[in-house]
This record gives C-alpha cells, structure tokens and sequence, in this order.
C-alpha cells in the first residue's frame, strides 16, 4: 500500500504542469491514479480485515465478554458497514479493533478524492492561419420512403417531394 502510494505520489510529481497532450505513456495520469489507488486500497484492507478477524479472540479471551461480539468483529472484518456499526457497538473496548474499523471506514474515501487530484482546465488559445469550417446538411433522403409496399406510392411520393424542397 505504501509503495502504490509512493507511485502516485511519482506521477503527480511528474504530471505537475503538463498539459494532458504533452504526456509520454499511452495511458492517462488519472488512469494510473485510479489503477494505483485501487491496488493500495486493497493491499491495505486484506490485512485489515485478516487482523479484524483474528482480534476477536484476543478481545474473547481477555474476560467474558456477551457472544454477540463475535458476531460485531465478524461483521468488521466484512467491510466497511460492519467496521461502522463496530465502532458504534463497541467504543474503544477493543482500541485496536475500533482502530482498524476505523481505517476501513475512512478506506471508503481513497478512490474518490483520488479521483479528483488532478484537473486539467480548458485552455484557450488563438489559432493563426487556420480557417474554420462548418458542416451544413442541405437535402435528407430517408431510404424508408423508397421502400417498395403496399399502396400506390401517392404518400411516399408526398414525403419525397417535401423533403426534397429547400426552405427559404
């Protein structure tokens, strides 16, 4: 996890004042960001969640304690929303367990705020010796209406001749 970190810390060092054309590898800074974040976050919560798991006999075995706290770090070690309700059932009688519930729940906002380290705003510029075009469709002929069917064409005839006429 840290070294993923040390390698998005790498590329925005590297994508500081680059504008996005002028980037050398095929893939953009923010995919990289993404791909690492995703990586760090994971190697970070495997062993969260193991520890998680494991705590609960240690926070067993120390005194008696009611049953349903095996079920509260079981459910911590199954995600974030069992991390939540563990730091809400048990303040601080398992220091480390509320530590690492507290870890994965903070976990939740890695991607998202990594998502929004780097911007690239529009940037406006004058271009010399360049004319402009634009595209302008004149005439549409829809092939539905040349369509052989049913009928004697009087409508298919209609339609061709008003989407034939140009409006002035």
């Amino acid at each position: 996890s840290i070294v993923c970190m040390s390698m998005v810390a790498a590329v925005l060092v590297s994508a500081h004042d680059t504008s996005l054309e002028s980037w050398p590898a095929s893939i953009q800074p923010n995919s990289i960001i993404a791909i690492l974040t995703t990586l760090s976050k994971a190697a970070m919560l495997v062993p969260i969640t193991s520890c998680l798991s494991q705590l609960k006999w240690r926070h067993m075995s120390t005194q008696s304690r009611p049953l349903s706290h095996l079920q509260v770090f079981d459910d911590a070690s199954r995600g974030p929303w069992g991390s939540a309700a563990m730091m809400w059932k048990l303040p601080l009688q398992s220091r480390l367990g509320w530590a690492l519930a507290l870890v994965t729940v903070v976990a939740l906002g890695i991607e998202p705020s990594a998502q929004q380290i780097l911007a690239f705003p529009v940037q406006e510029r004058t271009l010399k010796n360049v004319t402009t075009e634009i595209g302008k469709a004149d005439m549409y002929y829809s092939k539905s209406l040349f369509q052989p069917g049913e009928g004697d064409g009087k409508l298919r005839r209609l339609f061709h001749t008003l989407l034939t006429c140009e409006l002035r």
